[in-house]
């Protein structure tokens, strides 16, 4: 319990320092909106505001799918986000300016698959194939 309150403490802190030229920018008002999924292991952000000092505010605004909580980070809809991994590399990868600073929720996105497959471990996917969320498709 005391390493959850350490990870939490350490990211309100860093949630702090990573927008503090907006909080100052916008005089008296300290609003950090921080971007999570409407998903159970998306539910670390909702207790940043347990951990923020006097004067901060944490707004979590919930997002659908991954790529669009990553988008609202590049557009600055958000101060920070989080989202699957697969997101930030597909935008990376995509050239979009991104920087994947820290795991969440002690790992909470999976690969699952039911109960009756014979899939048991990562191994048994070699030679199947894998979905994955992807980005949007850029219009030219």
């Amino acid at each position: 319990m005391q390493s959850r309150r350490l990870l939490l403490t350490s990211f309100a802190a860093l949630a702090l320092a990573l927008v503090s030229g907006i909080a100052s920018a916008q005089g008296s008002q300290r609003v950090i909106k921080v971007g999570a999924l409407k998903l159970i292991h998306s539910i670390t952000p909702h207790f940043y505001a347990k951990f923020a000092p006097a004067g901060y505010t944490i707004q979590v605004i919930p997002f659908e799918s991954p790529t669009d909580g990553k988008n609202a980070v590049l557009t600055g809809t958000v101060d920070f986000g989080t989202f699957g991994i697969a997101a930030a590399m597909l935008g990376a990868a995509a050239g979009e300016p991104l920087v994947v600073y820290a795991p969440q929720c002690n790992r909470g996105m999976a690969v699952v698959a039911g109960p009756a497959s014979d899939i048991k471990s990562i191994k048994d996917l070699k030679g199947r194939k894998v979905a994955i969320w992807p980005a949007p498709r850029r219009r030219s």
